[in-house]
């Protein structure tokens, strides 16, 4: 969310001092404990307003920002006093005289637009998954997509793990659609890459400077392997695959999501190549 868009959403909520019909502090504070888990108004000691800015200008995360600012706006749109805002209200119920404010409607459609992107565009990891789960035909491979999206907020410590064995298991698939390749059950998720990768065809022939795309590529699938490698070794001290301690604490949500997005892309560009492959074949 940009500083512009977060602007929006700040011209929509403040309005003479308060946020909305936040009237007084504890209100507020009950909310954005809720939303946040910190009472703004306490923490700031300030109107409510204030303290929002304070928050958003100072110490607000990125994933705090968005997620106080989504929740007020899905609190706004709940909120029947401002409804001829967001809709022409039909005053006569004839058609002949509808209203809406236009100022106030006016910011409410750009905190819409914001909205829709946030939750419907801006998530790679979610059109990804989608794309993967309609392709594979592998049941195991479409479960693991769908756990691990739920994963990423729910549980960050199993999603690092789904992330390894969503690699492993598209490797795995690859190298079984193919007879003449023979998979040793105890290769490591580093080993089933790389053989995974000498079944694929990664450059056509028939682009431009093929020798220097396939030069480029095989830098960018070295990089691969050691991201492979190291999501791996991410899921062996942070993910659910050994016991831990009782005073054990893991990593948080972006570090999933790092692992998570880092795997999807990974097995995207591997399943792509290996389509490009059998579509050429028949």
């Amino acid at each position: 969310m940009t500083e512009q868009e977060i602007a929006y959403f700040c011209d929509l909520f403040i309005r003479n001092g308060y946020v909305l019909n936040f009237y007084d502090r504890n209100s507020f504070d009950i909310f954005t404990q809720k939303s946040i888990g910190l009472p703004l108004c306490e923490k700031y000691q300030k109107s409510a307003a204030k303290a929002l800015m304070s928050f958003l200008c100072n110490d607000a995360t990125n994933d705090e920002k968005e997620r106080l600012l989504l929740d007020l706006f899905d609190y706004y749109e709940k909120q029947t006093c401002y409804k001829g805002e967001r809709e022409s209200n039909d005053i006569w119920g004839d058609g002949t005289f509808v209203f809406r404010d236009e100022e106030y409607g006016a910011k409410y459609d750009a905190c819409r637009k914001v909205v829709d992107r946030l939750c419907n565009n801006s998530n790679p990891t979610k059109d990804s998954a989608k794309y993967l789960i309609a392709e594979f035909s592998d049941t195991y491979l479409s479960q693991q997509i769908e756990m691990m999206e739920k994963e990423v907020i729910e549980n960050p410590s199993a999603a690092i793990g789904s992330a390894k064995n969503l690699i492993e298991s598209c490797c795995k698939t690859i190298l079984d659609r193919y007879p003449s390749a023979c998979r040793d059950p105890n290769w490591d998720v580093a080993k089933l890459f790389s053989e995974s990768r000498k079944l694929l065809t990664f450059v056509p022939s028939s682009v431009t400077s093929q020798e220097k795309a396939t030069e480029l590529v095989n830098k960018i699938l070295a990089q691969l392997k050691s991201l492979v490698s190291t999501t791996s070794e991410l899921r062996n001290y942070f993910g659910n695959g050994h016991g831990k301690t009782e005073t054990y604490i893991g990593l948080e949500t972006h570090h999933a999501r790092l692992a998570v997005n880092s795997s999807i892309t990974i097995v995207r560009f591997l399943w792509d190549c290996y389509k490009e492959g059998s579509a050429s074949e028949t």
